[in-house]
């Protein structure tokens, strides 16, 4: 066992992120079925940014300014291609893991937990599935704001608690719900501090202004410039309907999660199919439980403002989790919970060994040995400690991590296709606008051929419509989308946009309209008609392109249609 160490050397970190970026390399990062709706988002958005639409005003976006921003950059410098949206999710995924290091780094006081608890929180929280399309940027800021927020509260400096605003206005200005997050653990924090005098009145309200401060300066400008080009009112109204109405408009299917209070409380029992996603509950009762116990003791050393910080953080984003539980939130939501998990089991093993060494000993034969009842308590406990969190790091890299399946099979002499389109015929994009991607084969032919009529059949400027998530084609073809929902679907958010998107549909009467095949699995329809009015409108565009238009090509997913020529 490690004596407790007051800090660790940037060696550890150094080590820690080189871990982390290796176990989770990645090296088919570039193989898959490319998933339209996710793409979607953002490749018809970034088009229509390259030809000075500015969001929000001209067009939707889901999410904050930044998710958009940041990937248009990349563009401008290494080219418009759809394969640097996976680079910037992976990055910033890997980011988040870094962070991590970070954060555990300032809390931990001993250097074996430290390297435990990142192989334990890697091996759990990777979210290995949707590491290149989702998260990525936006938890990272999140947690860097709280990073900082913990280095300021165990050393005070203005600095620290400014950049900890900075990064809570950057990482809502990527995606609302991280940087609320941040934002409401910060705050909290300043709140346990002045109410059990950890810090006195006067020594808060400076370092709050700062943070404050730290936020406007990122703010301001982005609301001057939203403001002077007419966006300020639309993001705001956006990001209020976004909020309050997604979830009621892309329902989770019956019986996926607790719906009730009573069936919240009945899941909490071991029995419960949810039973698994509930863990965390017990472990923020124990963690609050510990923060009484210190509470009472009047042990405000400077770590546990800090602890409270990110406490607040992780409880927030495990709530907002059970949206979709299975979904791929709810593994990134459980990175704060696995840094105070392995906090609070370092303080009960510091606590054990101080009670084996502090008090008197009792003699006791255990396996034939003689010893201490609290030395074996204290050892037993480190042994099962350690022997699970090992056993299930393992076990966890071992199915699904590629990195670490190609360095056994390297040692096991056995060779496996690993990417995610082993046994698939896949072919690699090769469009002015997509390089690199392996995909199936099916899916290659389909973008090069609805690419290819689009660029042969239709003028630059053209719109041309994308239904109902289809957007990538827009991005494909430089070929601008109607209205102002480059995917259809959002807007089923609010009854008014549907209808503005069916009547721009109308007014405009687009010569080439790009339609998924009723039916096709690529847009599950029980994933989006849980709410009957998603289904009406989805009824009503289609009853309109099928009088209107006639098909003229087909492909696997998709089929073009020709606006008739009486029309």
């Amino acid at each position: 066992m490690n004596s407790p160490l007051k800090s660790f050397r940037n060696l550890d970190v150094a080590i820690l992120c080189t871990f982390a970026a290796l176990i989770t390399f990645q090296p088919f990062f570039l193989h898959g079925e490319v998933i339209m709706m996710e793409t979607g988002i953002h490749l018809p958005a970034l088009s229509a940014l390259f030809h000075g639409a500015v969001p929000y005003r001209d067009f939707f976006y889901l999410r904050g300014p930044l998710e958009l921003y940041v990937p248009a950059a990349l563009m401008m410098l290494f080219g418009k291609n759809m394969a640097l949206l996976p680079v910037f999710y992976y990055a910033g995924t890997i980011l988040t893991l870094f962070v991590c290091v970070l954060v555990a780094r300032n809390l931990y006081r001993v250097r074996f937990v430290l390297y435990l608890a990142i192989v334990v929180l890697i091996a759990r929280t990777f979210p290995r599935v949707s590491y290149n399309y989702w998260g990525g940027m936006r938890y990272a800021l999140g947690l860097l704001s709280v990073f900082f927020a913990i280095i300021y509260f165990k050393k005070p400096r203005a600095r620290w608690i400014f950049l900890a605003g900075v990064l809570s206005a950057l990482s809502f200005l990527t995606t609302i719900e991280a940087g609320l997050s941040a934002s409401l653990a910060i705050i909290a924090a300043f709140i346990f501090a002045m109410a059990f005098k950890v810090l006195e009145r006067k020594e808060l309200m400076r370092p709050f202004g700062c943070y404050v401060l730290g936020g406007l300066t990122v703010i301001v400008p982005v609301a001057v410039y939203f403001y002077l080009s007419g966006a300020l009112v639309p993001f705001l109204e956006t990001s209020w309907a976004v909020a309050t109405r997604l979830t009621k408009t892309f329902i989770d299917a019956p019986g996926n999660h607790p719906e009730s209070p009573g069936q919240f409380f009945a899941a909490l029992v071991p029995s419960s199919p949810y039973f698994k996603f509930m863990t965390p509950v017990y472990f923020y009762a124990a963690f609050l439980i510990y923060l009484f116990w210190r509470i009472r003791r009047k042990a405000f050393s400077d770590d546990i403002v800090g602890l409270v910080c990110l406490a607040v953080y992780g409880i927030i984003l495990y709530i907002a989790a059970f949206r979709k539980i299975e979904g791929h939130h709810f593994e990134m939501a459980l990175q704060p919970e696995k840094l105070l998990f392995f906090y609070l089991a370092q303080e009960i093993v510091l606590h054990l060994k101080a009670w084996k060494d502090t008090t008197q000993r009792s003699s006791v034969e255990i396996f034939g040995m003689t010893g201490s009842i609290r030395a074996a308590i204290a050892y037993c406990f480190i042994f099962v400690f350690i022997a699970s969190s090992v056993g299930y790091s393992v076990a966890r890299y071992n199915s699904r991590f590629p990195a670490f399946q190609l360095m056994r099979n390297f040692i096991s002499g056995k060779h496996k296709d690993l990417s995610p389109l082993a046994g698939q015929e896949k072919a690699v994009l090769d469009l002015d606008r997509a390089k690199g991607l392996v995909v199936p084969r099916w899916q290659e032919e389909e973008m090069r051929g609805v690419t290819d009529f689009l660029l042969r059949h239709s003028r630059p400027g053209e719109r041309v419509f994308t239904f109902p998530e289809l957007g990538d084609y827009n991005f494909l073809a430089d070929r601008p989308f109607i209205g102002k929902f480059p995917i259809a679907t959002f807007s089923w958010i609010q009854p008014s946009w549907s209808e503005e998107l069916i009547k721009q549909l109308q007014d405009n009467s687009p010569r080439y309209i790009v339609m998924t095949k009723l039916g096709h699995r690529t847009f599950p329809e029980v994933w989006y008609f849980r709410n009957p009015e998603n289904k009406e409108y989805f009824q009503r565009v289609t009853s309109y392109i099928l009088a209107h238009y006639k098909a003229v090509q087909t492909f696997d997913s998709v089929e073009i249609y020709q606006l008739n020529k009486h029309n």
